[in-house]
């Protein structure tokens, strides 16, 4: 398709790939305003936190010829990851100029989970102290109802242990051992790390949904 809008594409066949790189964001700024003229029009695309570098040339490419046109760029990331991907600065530029809207989802409460799970088997407690609230862990658990509920939980924990470092995982256990509530003072000593590497840890514990701060530690 973006082919159709650059003359040298057509006749030499080369890919996209192959072609300077400001001519293929060129190309897609007038893909994006051509799509945009068709009628109402929402391009969605997810887990964008894991997207290259020029991935995010080309959505922003695309947006400066869609959004204008009356067309929407819906993008969905997880957070803290994509901080650290080259799309941030975009996303923060983008706010900054007032064309974004950021819609943090919250997780889902308890409540929502034991409403999810009421017409099945599942222990609603269990289910969301391994999922953390979160939709899509949520939902593999209900895909899989008909398995034994302790493997479909311990599945998950394990997934979601499995995903950290080893030091977050040893901050983890270590703040599982001191209890549901875990002085900050009492954590350092237990670690023998400083305040600063603990809080960094402790923040990522948080944004991954495994710890929840409190005014006295977590």
């Amino acid at each position: 398709t973006i082919a159709a809008l650059q003359p040298a594409w057509r006749t030499d066949r080369a890919a996209p790939a192959t072609v300077a790189p400001d001519r293929v964001t060129a190309a897609l700024r007038v893909v994006g305003s051509i799509l945009a003229e068709a009628g109402p029009l929402v391009v969605v695309v997810d887990d964008v936190h894991r997207a290259t570098a020029s991935t995010w040339d080309h959505l922003a490419a695309l947006a400066e010829g869609l959004v204008p046109g009356g067309g929407l760029l819906a993008l969905g990331y997880r957070r803290p990851e994509i901080e650290s991907s080259p799309g941030w600065p975009i996303v923060q530029g983008w706010e900054r100029r007032s064309l974004a809207t950021i819609i943090p989802l919250a997780p889902l409460t308890r409540a929502d989970v034991a409403h999810l799970v009421a017409d099945t088997t599942l222990a609603a407690d269990e289910v969301y102290a391994a999922t953390g609230g979160v939709p899509f862990a949520v939902g593999e658990v209900l895909a899989e109802r008909d398995r034994a509920v302790d493997g479909d939980i311990a599945t998950l924990i394990r997934r979601r242990l499995d995903g950290l470092s080893g030091v977050d995982r040893q901050a983890l256990e270590a703040a599982a051992v001191l209890g549901d509530r875990v002085d900050s003072r009492i954590w350092c000593e237990t670690l023998g790390t400083s305040p600063l590497d603990l809080a960094a840890v402790s923040a990522r514990l948080i944004s991954a949904r495994w710890l929840t701060q409190t005014a006295t530690g977590n």
